[in-house]
């Protein structure tokens, strides 16, 4: 009909997504090797402090603590278990001072599984799309560093939209 077909060729559309997804993939190792680095020689501060200590009590005595005298004059323990459980196994597998760089790691699973196309092949282009703009903003790469429960409720929602998505 004279109308040019610009609809891109599939084998193109497959080269410039892997290619996205591979200079992401570079950016992401990038930007979690210097997460790691600040993160490993960082100390707890605020609230890490509680939520390490949480992590270590269930590890010492394999029971979730129920208040914490050295915290607020005895706090109650009030938060859900999991993060604390997800650090208490972290420490029990690499010690006590991996906690420092246990959100570094969650957030090197929420960056690998944006990019390990979470939807289908055809979901490629735009898991690395999310992946950068994940890599690029501030306030979850402040969270990749801090020993906070975010990063893990953040990569469990990413997980919860996967899965129902696919069923």
């Amino acid at each position: 009909s004279g109308v040019p077909d610009l609809a891109p060729a599939p084998a193109r559309d497959g080269v410039l997504a892997t290619l996205v997804t591979s200079c992401v993939a570079v950016i992401a190792v990038i930007a979690l090797r210097e997460l790691w680095r600040q993160a490993a020689g960082g100390t707890f501060a605020t609230d890490e402090c509680f939520h390490a200590t949480a992590a270590g009590t269930l590890l010492r005595e394999h029971r979730f603590p129920a208040e914490f005298p050295q915290f607020y004059a005895g706090l109650f323990y009030y938060y859900p278990p999991l993060f604390h459980l997800v650090g208490a196994l972290w420490a029990a597998a690499f010690g006590l001072a991996a906690l420092h760089v246990l959100p570094v790691v969650v957030f090197a699973a929420l960056v690998a599984l944006l990019l390990a196309w979470p939807f289908g092949r055809g979901s490629q282009i735009a898991g690395a799309w999310a992946a950068a703009i994940v890599i690029a903003n501030p306030a979850l790469l402040r969270y990749a560093v801090v020993f906070y429960a975010d990063g893990l409720v953040t990569l469990l929602a990413l997980v919860a939209v996967i899965l129902a998505a696919r069923t």
